[in-house]
């Protein structure tokens, strides 16, 4: 199954170990573009030398490490700022660190809080680089050299992925699975630069925790509304209001009169100047238009009140409308940024949903990740759900027709594969396939097989979760009028959260039609 269905559903879809390794041999020059070694040339010198395959990390931060930075670090992040020639730009330089610093303090404290430091973790035991590249020749070359590095073993980012596509040199960040690069003199960031740099930057880096902690610490499907429901949590959490909303006003003055002077001018003196503009004591009156679902304000309270008036909708928000019409809503959006501010806010002695996507994942010499499943993993931080146990139980074979998707049955049965159908997990079935005997396109079309399957067994998974937690969230709003105040409204409505997500409900109707049209 390619990628490229994932992306017209909205939902991002990771294939671990299916790119051939980088064409350089282990003791062989990884290739260097103009650009990458305009970079190296200026922060090591001269006699700097390109990374051989493995050297990449090493590269990198030797890089970083150079007088042509301006660093400093808090908590997880190390942040650079990349110094033009004098002191003045080194003055300059020091002012983007220092602030960029305490806006990420903050963040820190998030990031610390639900990934405790210390740990071996995917998260906790990462340092995470924040590079800043003052003009946009300074970000290509960054970002060219970066390439390079990942190219030559960094983070694994490459050669899965690419830091050369337009979209990416174009663009206001790039990043990997552990750098991010920004372009200071980009249009989004310049035309609002101290907006961006007392929040965006936090936003832009917890962005980068979250997606780092989604689709490395799991395997597979990750819906739109977790990914940015995650984002915003821990955005809102960190700064108060959440980066992403819109904001929209009206003004007008209220009607009004005024007489102007008029009478009998004595000689040699001039009328009083002419009154103009509304009186002092009618004020202007200011309406919002802004939606409320993107409202910056609503989200400091997690969109509370308009959730709680939502449920008395013909159609209030709801995951499971969401799973089934893969769709993603601003209001969507807000009932994400609610139920994940619950879910991290409660500490009830279960391992915690971050703590679950903490573990890094290896890749074995069958090229299949190791990791769980990201939709199991969230029913285990929700305490279990039976029917994603359920499922996850079935073979193959009785998986596929209860789903109604014989064509996956007869093309792997046509593949020589009718052994794996009595396998129940994608990655048992990539060690079945490790072993056996074929030829190469028998192979990749079994492999290839194994992944469409567990594409739509996520599907299926993400379905029967999706009523769940409309059930924990409907039972968390009708606790409280409002939002949570302190600690013990929060223990209140956490505890009638959990109550609501750990009652039973109708399981999703299957809808065999509709799954064959994939």
């Amino acid at each position: 199954m390619s990628s490229q269905p994932s992306r017209s559903l909205g939902i991002v879809l990771a294939f671990g170990g299916l790119v051939a390794a980088a064409a350089a041999g282990p003791d062989e020059p990884v290739s260097l573009s103009a650009d990458a070694q305009a970079m190296l040339k200026r922060t090591l010198g001269v006699a700097a030398q390109p990374a051989r395959m493995g050297e990449g990390r090493q590269l990198f931060e030797a890089v970083l490490a150079s007088p042509a930075f301006r660093s400093g670090a808090v908590g997880p992040f190390d942040v650079h700022v990349l110094a033009g020639k004098g002191p003045a730009a080194c003055k300059a330089a020091d002012r983007v660190r220092d602030t960029v610093l305490a806006t990420l303090a903050p963040a820190a404290d998030i990031v610390t809080r639900l990934w405790p430091a210390g740990g071996k973790g995917l998260v906790s035991a990462t340092r995470l680089p924040v590079v800043m590249a003052p003009e946009h020749v300074d970000y290509l070359q960054l970002v060219a050299l970066l390439d390079h590095c990942e190219r030559a073993g960094y983070s694994g980012w490459a050669p899965s992925n690419s830091l050369e596509a337009p979209d990416v040199l174009g663009a206001e960040v790039a990043r990997t699975w552990e750098v991010q690069v920004f372009d200071l003199s980009h249009t989004v960031i310049a035309s609002r630069q101290q907006a961006w740099l007392t929040h965006g930057v936090g936003y832009y880096s917890l962005a980068m925790v979250a997606n780092r902690a989604l689709r490395r610490g799991a395997w597979g499907l990750v819906p739109p509304w977790l990914s940015a429901g995650l984002i915003d949590e821990c955005d809102i959490a960190a700064y108060g209001e959440a980066w992403v909303g819109k904001e929209g006003w009206t003004s007008q003055t209220p009607g009004w009169s005024r007489t102007g002077w008029s009478g009998f001018v004595p000689q040699g003196a001039v009328p009083p100047a002419p009154l103009t503009g509304p009186p002092a004591t009618l004020g202007v009156t200011v309406t919002k238009t802004s939606d409320p679902w993107l409202d910056p304000d609503a989200s400091r309270t997690r969109h509370w009140t308009q959730l709680l008036a939502d449920l008395k909708s013909e159609a209030p928000a709801s995951f499971a409308r969401a799973a089934d019409t893969e769709s993603f809503l601003p209001r969507d959006r807000a009932a994400a940024r609610c139920l994940l501010h619950l879910m991290l806010s409660g500490a009830d002695g279960r391992a915690s949903f971050t703590a679950l996507l903490d573990e890094p994942a290896d890749t074995p010499a069958d090229g299949m990740p190791d990791s769980d499943p990201l939709p199991v993993l969230l029913a285990r931080a929700l305490g279990g759900v039976p029917d994603v146990d359920r499922l996850e139980s079935l073979d193959t074979r009785a998986l596929l027709a209860e789903l109604g998707r014989p064509d996956l049955v007869a093309r792997v049965e046509q593949a020589g594969g009718a052994d794996a159908l009595a396998l129940n997990d994608h990655r048992a079935q990539a060690a079945w396939l490790y072993k056996h005997r074929c030829d190469t396109a028998t192979r990749s079309a079994l492999y290839q097989a194994f992944l469409e399957i567990e594409y739509v067994q996520q599907l299926a998974e993400w379905r029967a979760l999706g009523p769940h937690l409309d059930a924990g969230l409907r039972a968390a709003l009708a606790a409280s009028r409002t939002f949570p105040k302190d600690d013990r409204d929060t223990a209140r409505v956490i505890a009638a959260l959990r109550t609501g997500l750990a009652a039973p409900v109708a399981a999703p109707a299957v809808e065999p039609s509709r799954a064959r049209s994939r």
